[in-house]
């Protein structure tokens, strides 16, 4: 027992040592030294390193991204914007119940009912009902891409990829293309919006499917009623989202694109897709030794840093964020520290990220030290440090 509590003082001391042998800037830099996403995600090898970009690549990424904002601002413009996504699901799932009820009914009791004609009649009504409303609303949805120049919409693409790549692959690719190894990529979709994840979802509805497949057998078996038609229009639907909704492979090249493209977005000014001068968190947690020596510093120090950091507009994250690691270091709800900065730069990528809770933002560059203090924060009223940061 002796042997351990000498063992762990002179792990202790060691610390503290390692800790006063760091200067001000490396024990700031160090806050921002593990990359992460707002709830504590790490960032894919790709991204830990930034490239060098050349003068004719920066313009060709300029065009790149007013590209995508030209597709992604007739997107929100139209009438399928992220805001119908609730009616348009709530109106489909209510004509999904009554196909299923209409339709059961028919099979379930079908001779005994005593207007057979007219419930075979509303099942049908209900069917064609609910295949207008998918098609017609699919329909709007390739109407916006198909307003766009092919390039435009390549571009589109490439960028909203790139997003999805960033805050969601784990796939431990690398930048070396003697290493990189395609058996270990995964298949992704290159369209990502609210509406066509629930359009895709409800495509790929087996239940429904099989309703409607039931349907027919019991028309033709029973009454020798042909409506092999509705599977037919249930296929046409789905042909006509394959191009929406095509799967491809991520390769080495769409990783390298990613980084090229978040490396030069993280700095662009001004902001991207979020309104400048708004506040941006971070959380982390500090040891006890850093976490002192950070309260003595002043402003005015500045930080060499990443190219690429993920910041939060939400402060509940970057709080939730910090108790984690706080709890993860063994210093539950201690020594806690939210970072903020103001945004100036950057890209908000939470409409294609892969976890949209997380609220992110991308920015990345130096930054100064405006001011520290020390604040009660969240439900609990738990003591953090602030620090304020601006990039220079």
């Amino acid at each position: 027992m002796k042997l351990l509590m000498e063992n762990w003082r002179k792990y202790l001391k060691e610390q503290v040592e390692s800790v006063d042998n760091l200067t001000d800037e490396e024990i700031l830099a160090s806050l921002f030294e593990d990359d992460v996403h707002p709830s504590g995600r790490p960032y894919g090898e790709e991204f830990q390193e930034s490239p060098t970009l050349q003068e004719q690549e920066q313009e060709n990424l300029n065009q790149i991204l007013q590209d995508f904002l030209k597709v992604n601002q007739n997107y929100k413009s139209s009438s399928v914007g992220n805001e119908d996504l609730k009616a348009f699901d709530a109106k489909i799932k209510a004509l999904r119940t009554e196909v299923i009820d209409k339709a059961d009914t028919v099979i379930s009791y079908g001779t005994s009912l005593s207007n057979l004609e007219d419930s075979i009649n509303e099942a049908l009504e209900a069917f064609e009902a609910y295949f207008d409303a998918l098609e017609g609303t699919l329909m709007k949805v390739l109407g916006v891409y198909k307003s766009s120049e092919q390039q435009e919409i390549n571009n589109y693409f490439s960028v909203v990829n790139a997003i999805r790549l960033f805050t969601g692959e784990h796939v431990p690719t690398t930048r070396d293309p003697s290493k990189y190894d395609p058996r270990r990529a995964r298949r992704t979709r290159k369209s990502y919006t609210y509406f066509e994840e629930t359009i895709l979802h409800i495509l790929r509805d087996t239940y429904t499917r099989h309703a409607i497949y039931d349907f027919q057998q019991h028309m033709k078996e029973k009454y020798n009623k042909n409506v092999y038609y509705l599977m037919d229009r249930m296929d046409k639907i789905r042909d006509l989202s394959s191009e929406l909704f095509l799967e491809t492979k991520n390769t080495k090249e769409d990783y390298e694109f990613a980084n090229r493209f978040l490396t030069w977005v993280a700095r662009h000014e001004p902001p991207v897709l979020v309104e400048a001068g708004l506040p941006l968190y971070r959380g982390t947690a500090a040891s006890e030794q850093k976490f002192k020596r950070l309260e003595k510093m002043t402003p005015g120090i500045t930080v060499r840093h990443h190219n690429i950091t993920s910041w939060s507009l939400s402060q509940n994250v970057a709080i939730g964020f910090a108790v984690d690691g706080s709890y993860d270091a063994g210093t539950p709800n201690k020594f806690l520290i939210l970072n903020r900065i103001v945004a100036t730069r950057g890209l908000h990528v939470e409409d294609y990220s892969a976890y949209k809770n997380e609220k992110e933002v991308i920015a990345g560059g130096n930054l100064k030290v405006k001011k520290i203090q020390k604040k009660e924060l969240g439900q609990f009223n738990l003591n953090f440090l602030i620090i304020d940061f601006e990039y220079i």
